[in-house]
C-alpha cells in the first residue's frame, strides 16, 4: 500500500520478497505499508514483511530515501526520516521520527534509532542509538547530541540543555548503566525528553551504544550536527 503524494524515481523497487534465507517464492508475500508524502530516489529498495516474522514493513509520512538506500523486511520507519545514499537498515529495525541516517550507514537487525538521532556517514551500528544522539564510527559510538537537529525541530534551549546534562550523566560516568538511569530519573525525570530517552534505553533488547572518548559536552565548541 502506497499513500498519496509519494514520488518514486527510476529503479526503485518497493514491496518485494524479503532478503531472508527462509524466504520461499511459493509462500504468500508479506505486506508493505507506506504513508503519504514520501520520496524514494533512484535504486531504493524496500522489502515486504515476512509472514512468519510479523508480516509487515511500515513507513510513515514525509520520509526521504536517497539513491541506493535499503530498508529490510519487517522494519518500522516513522515520519520525516532521512536516509542518505546507500544507507542500510536490516530486518526488524526501528527508526523513529526525524532521525537522520548518513551515507553508507549499516544498521544491525533488530537495532533501533531514537527520535532526532543523527548517524554520521559510514557508522556501523550493532546496537541502539538513543533519541537525540550524535553517532559515528565503526563500531559506532555516541559522540554528542544532535544540537542542530533539535533546534530545527523547535526544542527550547532549556530542553536542549537538559538533554545534554542527561547525556553527560548517562554516558560519561563510571556507574553501572542501570544505576545511571535511576540517577537521571531522580534528578531530571520530570522533563518529557529525558523520560523519552530513559524509556528508550530501558526498552532495549540489543543494548545501547556507548560513548567514544571525551564528551563534546565538556568543550566550549558544540558537536557537529546536520
Amino acid at each position: 500500500m502506497l499513500g498519496p503524494d509519494c514520488h518514486v524515481w527510476p529503479q526503485a523497487v518497493l514491496g518485494t520478497m524479503a532478503q531472508h534465507r527462509d524466504s520461499d517464492p511459493e509462500q504468500e508475500l508479506g505486506k508493505l505499508r507506506i504513508g503519504s508524502g514520501n520520496r524514494f530516489r533512484e535504486g531504493v529498495t524496500i522489502n515486504a514483511g515476512t509472514p512468519a516474522h510479523g508480516g509487515v514493513t511500515t513507513l510513515g509520512n514525509d520520509n526521504l530515501l536517497l539513491a541506493g538506500a535499503h530498508i529490510g523486511h519487517d522494519a518500522t520507519v516513522g515520519n520525516n526520516v532521512t536516509m542518505t545514499n546507500v544507507s542500510m537498515a536490516a530486518g526488524h529495525t526501528i527508526i523513529q521520527d526525524r532521525a537522520v541516517i548518513g551515507a553508507m550507514v549499516g544498521m544491525h537487525q533488530f537495532a533501533r534509532v531514537g527520535r532526532l538521532a543523527m548517524l554520521a556517514a559510514g557508522a556501523m551500528m550493532p546496537k541502539d542509538a538513543p533519541p537525540y544522539a550524535m553517532v559515528h564510527g565503526d563500531r559506532a559510538r555516541i559522540r554528542g547530541v544532535n544540537l542542530i537537529g533539535m533546534r530545527r525541530a523547535g526544542l527550547s534551549q532549556d530542553d536542549i540543555s537538559t538533554v545534554k546534562r542527561a547525556y553527560r550523566m548517562l554516558f560519561w560516568r563510571n556507574e553501572v548503566l542501570s544505576d545511571r538511569c535511576d540517577r537521571v530519573e531522580d534528578e531530571l525525570g520530570d522533563n518529557h525528553l529525558v523520560a523519552e530517552i530513559l524509556t528508550f534505553m530501558r526498552g532495549t533488547s540489543r543494548g545501547v551504544l556507548m560513548a567514544r572518548g571525551r564528551s563534546d559536552f565538556d568543550e566550549e565548541r558544540e558537536p557537529a550536527g546536520l
